[in-house]
């Protein structure tokens, strides 16, 4: 990469982590969904990730069960597709002056049981505000647990192993990740 393109690309880089967070609840195109987890998955080198899952209103049904679908999205930044941009000077002037990210998008549902255990761990995990000592470094990953969305939400983060304090919130990222990743393959 030239060196008058890698401030760009690092905006474009900022560009992409902003859209992760402000998630996928627009793409459902249905309803009024509700997130009630992301997890954000930031690697240094490597592309960035979204899993969300999300509570998304039926029609009217005939049972309570059936009035909710739990869906559950996987959004990752196409970055070897964007830092294709930047390959030449030449190929660079190719694209679009400011280069919007390129975001790939899965879907699935969410069996009700796995949706009803989820939303079970949400509501019974307990974390200290404060998040006690953390290891620090500069390449690697890092992890954004964020419940709900909006005016009532909260998010955690950390880089590549949480504080002990926090334990269990990168315990339930990890089950948010493997049930996303189960369900939109």
């Amino acid at each position: 990469m030239e060196r008058e393109h890698h401030a760009e690309w690092l905006e474009l880089r900022a560009r992409a982590t902003d859209e992760l967070r402000r998630g996928a609840a627009a793409a459902l195109g249905r309803g009024q969904p509700q997130r009630l987890v992301q997890v954000l998955v930031l690697p240094s080198f490597s592309p960035s990730l979204a899993y969300e899952v999300f509570c998304v209103p039926s029609l009217p049904a005939s049972t309570a069960s059936e009035r909710e679908a739990f869906v559950a999205i996987r959004t990752s930044w196409d970055q070897p597709a964007d830092l294709a941009c930047f390959a030449t000077p030449l190929e660079r002037l190719r694209h679009p002056r400011v280069v919007q990210p390129t975001m790939l998008r899965r879907e699935g549902t969410l069996a009700t049981s796995d949706a009803r255990a989820l939303v079970a761990d949400l509501a019974n995990l307990q974390l200290p505000l404060a998040p006690g000592p953390a290891p620090f470094g500069l390449d690697g990953t890092r992890y954004e647990l964020t419940l709900g969305a909006g005016t009532a939400a909260a998010t955690v983060r950390w880089w590549e192993r949480p504080p002990a304090n926090w334990a269990a919130a990168a315990a339930l990222a990890e089950r948010v990740v493997a049930w996303v990743e189960a369900v939109v393959r």
